[in-house]
């Protein structure tokens, strides 16, 4: 059983060997499909990333809404704006834990 494995392992080799586009094709195509698989998995995982970070640095942890902003159609979001916009702004921006505020 042990001669086995050298003679199918030089077997291959010599298969390889008198194939050598055949073989060479298919380690490019191989290599191809590797590089695609790493980069698109590459690409996911950094446009979570970003996406979470925007989420954080650009709009903030905070959200503040009318009561039943979510549950109403979204067809006129504008119509369901805060009244006092600019006294609210002006009240968060006095808190020392408040970096900034978007309107």
């Amino acid at each position: 059983m042990g001669k086995l494995i050298p003679v199918s392992v030089r077997l291959a080799w010599l298969n390889l060997q008198r194939n050598r586009r055949r073989s060479l094709l298919s380690m490019l195509i191989i290599a191809i499909a590797v590089f695609a698989l790493t980069s698109a998995g590459g690409f996911g995982l950094y446009t979570y990333d970003s996406l979470k970070e925007s989420t954080a640095r650009d709009t903030g942890h905070l959200t503040l809404t009318t009561p039943g902003y979510f549950a109403k159609e979204e067809e006129m979001p504008l119509s369901n704006g805060l009244s006092h916009a600019d006294a609210i702004t002006k009240q968060l921006i006095g808190l020392r834990e408040v970096r900034g505020v978007q309107p």
